[in-house]
């Protein structure tokens, strides 16, 4: 009876998702020096950067997919399952579109 009343509440997904947050922080904070070694003709480092960004990126990925195969589908959660995958969705696209980005800028 007890573990089945905890079962109800599942894991926490706020941690996960700041770490996700940081993660898509990381491929956005790269896109500077990136852009600085395009100015600069240094196209070894825009490639090494780029790795860079694409590694974040699937981390971020990883940590996303967690989040989603763990998200308690229970009714006791303090905000709707459905507003943390659309926030979720939104910090995974921020990240996508700087690996985007990144993939654009190689040469």
């Amino acid at each position: 009876m007890f573990r089945s009343v905890l079962e109800l509440f599942g894991r926490s997904p706020f941690g996960p998702m700041q770490e996700h947050m940081r993660m898509a922080q990381r491929c956005v904070d790269l896109l500077t020096p990136m852009i600085q070694c395009v100015i600069a003709g240094d196209w070894t480092e825009v490639k090494a950067v780029s790795k860079g960004i694409y590694r974040v990126e699937q981390d971020a990925d990883r940590i996303k997919n967690d989040i989603r195969n763990h998200l308690p589908k229970s009714l006791f959660m303090p905000v709707d399952r459905r507003d943390l995958l659309d926030i979720l969705h939104s910090i995974d696209a921020i990240a996508d579109s700087v690996e985007d980005v990144a993939a654009s800028l190689q040469l």
